[in-house]
């Protein structure tokens, strides 16, 4: 897709072309549209971005909890979305069982006890590929030492990095 075709959506096909980029929520997609034109896809994440970033922080915290747990009950269930199941099966989350599944299990666990939302961390990683599971873990680990306003900050720029990633697949 073309951000020229995105540009020439009506506002219920922009919603539809843009589904997915944010975990089970639309929200920004509908108040990006009232920013089109854009030139580029850079200034389509920085919208989306601006969008998340002034809302409330219960809207905030809401986009935060729609993420599912890495290696979590959706993905045994196999209900993520085609975004996430994607991006975990990338990881090797999906594959995963044992020992490491239970240790990443108690971990997602304790996080979610200690912050009231999920461990989110963009399982592509920023050059795209996916994270080792050591890697996730240690990452987890360290943000157990975050305070509440750290860590939900940090899922935040974790999301926009996912959302920016989703984008740029899509927007090839």
């Amino acid at each position: 897709m073309k951000v020229e075709h995105l540009n020439a959506c009506d506002r219920d096909a922009f919603v539809k072309a843009l589904e997915g980029i944010y975990e089970e929520t639309d929200w920004m997609s509908e108040e990006a549209f009232t920013r089109l034109p854009f030139r580029d896809v850079a200034e389509l994440k920085a919208a989306l971005r601006q969008c998340v970033d002034a809302r409330s922080f219960d809207e905030r915290l809401a986009l935060v909890r729609a993420h599912p747990e890495l290696a979590g009950e959706k993905a045994a269930a196999l209900s993520l979305s085609h975004e996430s199941t994607q991006e975990q099966r990338g990881a090797g989350l999906l594959l995963i069982d044992g020992e490491p599944l239970e240790r990443l299990r108690a971990l997602n666990a304790a996080y979610r006890e200690k912050f009231g939302f999920p461990f989110v961390v963009a399982v592509r990683g920023a050059n795209g590929r996916g994270l080792a599971l050591d890697t996730i873990v240690d990452i987890l680990q360290q943000r157990l030492g975050f305070t509440q306003e750290v860590a939900l900050a940090e899922s935040l720029e974790q999301i926009h990095l996912i959302a920016a990633l989703r984008l740029d697949s899509r927007f090839q």
